[in-house]
């Protein structure tokens, strides 16, 4: 879940002095690195930087004392354990077991009406296309979970909403442009 507290998006973090006890490192392919060279060690990256690393998946003891390791299924599982929120955001923390116990969703956060009409109409076809049934293949391929359809209905029904702002100041809806950006 994320904050409606954001005002700035970064991707640095500036981690306190830990005494030499935490080793910080910046970039994902750093800590998948670092988490291969140092034995015992723990860190969090995305599935595609597990992949192209050969990194194994945690293994979590849960609450009820199953031990409870990753794949297709447990993550499809925490996924099917929630409803999302009205503006579409979920986290995945002690999800019952057999579910993996945490997992997220991959989220892109969305101004509804303060961009031009010619890039709303283009990033909202191809955010259609991301939730669409067909590009659920490439995303298995990359390693993600299918996002299940209840899921892909619900932002598509979002995406319908997106408004963006015309050259004569009004917000009409972006997808009753198709005729003047893509006919």
């Amino acid at each position: 879940a994320f904050s409606s507290n954001w005002t700035a998006v970064g991707t640095r973090v500036t981690w306190p002095n830990t005494n030499g006890k935490l080793q910080a490192v910046t970039g994902s392919s750093a800590v998948a690195i670092s988490v291969l060279w140092t034995p015992y060690s723990i860190g969090y990256v995305g599935s595609d930087s597990t992949m192209q690393y050969s990194l194994p998946p945690a293994q979590f003891i849960t609450p009820s004392g199953m031990v409870q390791g990753l794949n297709e299924n447990t993550t499809a599982l925490a996924a099917l354990s929630l409803p999302l929120g009205s503006d579409l955001s979920a986290t995945i923390v002690n999800a019952p077991y057999p579910a993996y116990p945490i997992a997220g969703y991959e989220y892109c956060v969305l101004r509804m009406s303060s961009m031009g009409c010619e890039k709303a109409y283009w990033l909202q076809r191809f955010l259609q296309f991301t939730y669409s049934a067909s590009s659920q293949t490439l995303a298995v391929n990359l390693g993600f979970t299918p996002t299940k359809s209840t899921v892909m209905e619900q932002v598509m029904t979002k995406l319908s909403e997106l408004r963006c702002v015309d050259t004569d100041g009004s917000k009409p809806l972006v997808s009753t442009l198709k005729q003047r950006y893509d006919p």
